[in-house]
């Protein structure tokens, strides 16, 4: 029976580029979904990356989203079935705290 790792959590985030709103260790997941709650703001963007060493980053190709306002902003990756997946936030306006989901299906 498989298991689902979850991160759920609130950030404080200001108006500047790529920054980290978690990390998740996806080892022997199907695929990762995240979700950030709360945006007021209606320009800034959300993008997921992926590493095998958490350290050296590299985006996923399709998994960028641009943020909407008053909505739940998701985005869900292809199989992943090792190392990290991280979230990036980048905002233009509304600076301030939201709360977020990370969620990976073990297979």
């Amino acid at each position: 029976m498989s298991k689902v790792i979850h991160k759920k959590s609130t950030k404080a985030l200001t108006v500047s580029s790529d920054q980290i709103l978690d990390v998740l260790d996806v080892t022997n997941c199907n695929g990762v979904s995240v979700q950030l709650n709360g945006i007021t703001a209606t320009s800034g963007s959300m993008k997921l990356q992926y590493s095998n060493d958490s350290t050296n980053w590299e985006d996923i190709p399709s998994a960028t989203s641009t943020l909407a306002a008053n909505e739940a902003n998701i985005i869900n990756t292809p199989n992943i079935y090792t190392g990290f997946v991280r979230a990036l936030v980048t905002l233009a306006a509304g600076a301030g705290n939201y709360s977020y989901f990370m969620l990976g299906k073990e297979r």
